[in-house]
């Protein structure tokens, strides 16, 4: 009789035990097959400094990183992370202050969401340079300062032309 009710008991938490492991092994799939937006789709919202954006359009540092580790490991391994800035945010990829080339509006202050950045340098190692036109050539090119100790944007300098401003430009 006794054995009996041990037998009863024991059945009664291996259900337990086998249900509770069913129950998590549904939610793990559960959550795991959720979609989830990619990256590229994401629309992060742009922090601005004088209407240009200067966060990243596409992955925050730690992704980079990660994504960086996972398909370069020979590249990773041999960065220094430890110095600063290790990456600089391309200002301008989300929205760029820019000045309208074509009318109506020719010469205003505008925001320019189509830029393409095409061409760096650095400046005794005080700024880095970034050039960039408008694809829809609706604005004029643009250099973008970033300080280059520490990849802080500095401004938005407009030119007055929509060249395809590359490395060869500046």
């Amino acid at each position: 009789m006794k054995d009996k009710k041990i037998l009863k008991r024991v059945n009664y938490w291996v259900t337990i035990g086998i249900v509770l492991i069913i129950c998590i092994g549904i939610f793990t799939w559960w959550n795991n097959s959720k979609k989830k937006t990619p990256h590229h789709k994401l629309k992060p919202q742009p922090a601005l400094i004088d209407n240009t954006s200067t966060r990243p359009a596409s992955y925050t540092t730690k992704e980079f990183k990660n994504l960086l580790s996972q398909n370069y490991p020979d590249i990773y391994k041999n960065l220094n992370f430890k110095q600063k800035p290790t990456f600089y945010v391309i200002p301008g990829l989300i929205q760029s202050a820019a000045i309208k080339y074509t009318p109506p509006g020719q010469g205003q202050p505008g925001i320019a969401y189509d830029m393409d950045p095409q061409g760096l340098a650095i400046i005794d190692h005080k700024y880095l340079i970034i050039s960039a036109y408008s694809k829809s050539k609706t604005f004029d090119s643009v250099l973008w300062v970033l300080d280059f100790k520490t990849g802080r944007f500095v401004k938005t300098i407009a030119l007055n032309n929509i060249d395809h401003v590359g490395g060869n430009y500046l």
